[in-house]
């Protein structure tokens, strides 16, 4: 197998931040920076990665939200 026959080396948690980004640019008109922002805030705020916030937003399609201390 040459190496233009082999699958590209693609970083799964780094595309599916891309995407979710992309989502909330698309939904919100937010620019890049702020789309990342938001998506950081809720990942620390419901102690979630960056990645595991935004594989929530691309399967439910919302962002996650904090339980309200009980």
């Amino acid at each position: 197998m040459s190496s233009h026959d082999e699958p590209p080396n693609l970083n799964r948690p780094v595309m599916v931040i891309a995407m979710a980004e992309g989502v909330l640019i698309e939904r919100y008109r937010l620019p890049m920076e702020l789309a990342r922002a938001l998506l950081h805030s809720r990942a620390v705020a419901c102690g979630l990665s960056l990645s595991e916030a935004a594989n929530w937003l691309l399967a439910t399609n919302t962002l996650p939200s904090p339980h309200p201390a009980s």
